[in-house]
């Protein structure tokens, strides 16, 4: 996905919901660990922005992420 914050006007991003790794996990169902190996190696995840040391994930990328990735 090359969507950026650069895509929505400027209520619309403040508007966004950033998940934390940890609702990410929640929200596909696995670990917080799961999805730090992932990223580490490099694995598909639904794109993230990096604020210094956290990593935060715009929701409606995640939800088009999955809408990608569903299994039919």
């Amino acid at each position: 996905m090359n969507a950026n914050f650069s895509d929505y006007s400027p209520s619309e991003a403040a508007e966004e919901v950033l998940l934390t790794t940890k609702d990410l996990a929640v929200l596909l169902r696995c670990s917080p660990t799961t999805i730090e190996g992932r990223r580490h190696r490099g694995a598909d995840l639904p794109p993230g922005l990096l604020f210094g040391r956290y990593w935060r994930y715009p929701l409606s990328w995640v939800m088009a992420w999955m809408e990608a990735h569903h299994r039919q």
